[in-house]
């Protein structure tokens, strides 16, 4: 249950409230990191925010660690949710039951650096035109030991609700780097996770229109990545929480398309709009796979990628 709220207030109620940031924590059996992913909330540089950890019906000690947590600095606070409702509707709980003007959605096997939330709150103040500030992220091991850079292609500058900068996104957020980064909420204006494979995407996408993304060069977000992980679940059921959930890419083209037509409107160049993104979606993601257009375009992506490695690896033994 909440801490300081039965099960039945939490259905409704505002959990966690702050002036400036919401740091959510959707979890699921994830006892042997959570405590290292919570001390680095508890080492930042800028300590005003408030935490809410969504507990998706852990079996393990989550909840003990959690519930530490929550006594020991009241910025914390800990629900457990009665079943699992999956990852998606789990991170839409902690948006739901939160007010404040920016959100971190953090892994809950994730670390940050210390100064992370400091640089892009002060950043997000100073440029009210941005959506996500984000940051390099790098994958680690179990030990937190380095494994690799990631970084996410530039979708700053433009204007405020640009077509352009969305259409732009689906081939620059190849990491998806801006779901684990601080967002101005307001600029959610209410999209949702949904159960749909790449539900993320279609939200940076969402707000990638609505504003650019900023990006600071540092490795501010350590993402976990497990070679071997026991009990892992597979993406769909870890977002649906169904063991029966399949990836259909046709409902994904779909919903992309419905999220970029609502925020066209009826502006005179809505339907051509519409088509490039359809062929976007076919170049750059496993949308419709079967059709000859897309398996001319997956040619022409699978040549473009290995033409730009083996470039790479010329100039750096040049």
């Amino acid at each position: 249950m909440t801490q300081g709220a039965s099960t039945g207030e939490a259905e409704s109620a505002v959990l966690a409230a702050h002036p400036i940031l919401i740091i959510g924590v959707p979890c699921y059996n994830e006892a042997e990191f959570l405590e290292r992913t919570l001390q680095s909330l508890t080492d930042q540089t800028w300590r005003d925010f408030a935490v809410l950890i969504s507990d998706n019906a852990s079996t393990d000690d989550t909840g003990r660690i959690a519930s530490a947590f929550c006594k020991n600095d009241n910025r914390f606070r800990y629900h457990k949710q009665s079943s699992n409702i999956g990852s998606g509707r789990n991170f839409n709980f902690i948006l739901e039951h939160t007010t404040s003007r920016y959100i971190l959605w953090m892994g809950a096997h994730d670390l940050i650096e210390p100064a992370m939330v400091e640089r892009h709150i002060r950043l997000l103040e100073r440029r009210p035109e941005v959506s996500v500030s984000q940051s390099a992220h790098a994958w680690i091991d179990t030990k937190d030991r380095f494994v690799e850079r990631v970084d996410d292609g530039d979708l700053d500058g433009g204007d405020a609700d640009d077509p352009d900068r969305y259409l732009r996104s689906i081939g620059q957020n190849r990491n998806n780097i801006g779901a684990n980064s601080i967002i101005r909420r307001a600029m959610l204006n209410g999209v949702r996770f949904t159960d749909v494979v790449g539900t993320d995407r279609i939200m940076l996408s969402h707000l990638a229109f609505r504003g650019p993304f900023a990006t600071d060069p540092d490795i501010l977000y350590k993402r976990r990545t497990f070679a071997t992980r026991s009990g892992n679940n597979p993406y769909m059921e870890r977002l649906t929480g169904r063991s029966n959930a399949a990836e259909d890419w046709s409902a994904f083209a779909r919903e992309y398309d419905r999220d970029f037509a609502g925020l066209l409107g009826d502006r005179a160049d809505s339907d051509r709009l519409r088509r490039a993104l359809a062929l976007r979606l076919r170049y750059h993601l496993p949308v419709e796979r079967s059709s000859l257009l897309t398996r001319v375009l997956w040619t022409i992506r699978r040549v473009r990628k290995w033409s730009g490695k083996i470039s790479g690896m010329m100039r750096r033994h040049a």
